[in-house]
């Protein structure tokens, strides 16, 4: 999937989609008042996150999302950028928090998450489950599997894990924490 496929999408919806419930159900365990949304779309959860009165960056490659983003909340910064771009992601400074959510970087960008984020900074992360890849096209950067999560434990503490399952197949959802150092 690319920049053309997404502008696509954003251009022909109609209604904005709601916050993702995950979020909703732990904004009570982000940290501080700066969020970088990676894979932020059409904005869903920037939006949600500037109301309730965090400071959002959101970044992706669709300039369509980002143009919707800004039309309904003028306070959210947007970028556009490849976040699998590992050169120009480790330029866009520290965060509070970040949020994955239903999209998953490259294995390389994953690596600089933790470099991102403030000293007890929290991930926020949802995804499809690995299994979904025999069940759906186009799952590039849709899927975190454990080994990815894995990958972030030498310096992030997961705080809650699960995986729960509906009816557009079954995810992962993780919350990790930067430990101090």
């Amino acid at each position: 999937m690319d920049a053309v496929f997404w502008n696509n999408v954003f251009d022909n919806r109609i209604n904005s989609i709601p916050p993702e419930e995950y979020l909703i159900e732990k904004k009570h365990l982000l940290y501080g008042k700066t969020v970088l949304d990676l894979g932020a779309g059409d904005g869903r959860n920037s939006i949600y996150l500037n109301e309730i009165g965090y400071h959002v960056t959101a970044i992706d490659f669709s300039e369509t999302g980002l143009h919707k983003i800004k039309e309904i909340s003028s306070n959210v910064v947007t970028v556009l950028m490849d976040i699998n771009n590992e050169t120009e992601l480790s330029k866009i400074g520290s965060f509070d928090n970040i949020i994955l959510n239903h999209f998953i970087p490259d294995q390389k960008s994953i690596q600089l998450l933790p470099d991102l984020l403030n000293a007890n900074g929290v991930l926020l992360l949802v995804a499809f489950d690995k299994i979904m890849e025999q069940k759906r096209k186009n799952t590039k950067n849709l899927i975190i599997g454990n080994e990815q999560i894995e990958s972030l434990k030498d310096s992030m503490d997961i705080i809650h894990i699960d995986q729960v399952n509906d009816d557009r197949g079954i995810f992962n959802r993780c919350l990790l924490k930067k430990r101090k150092i």
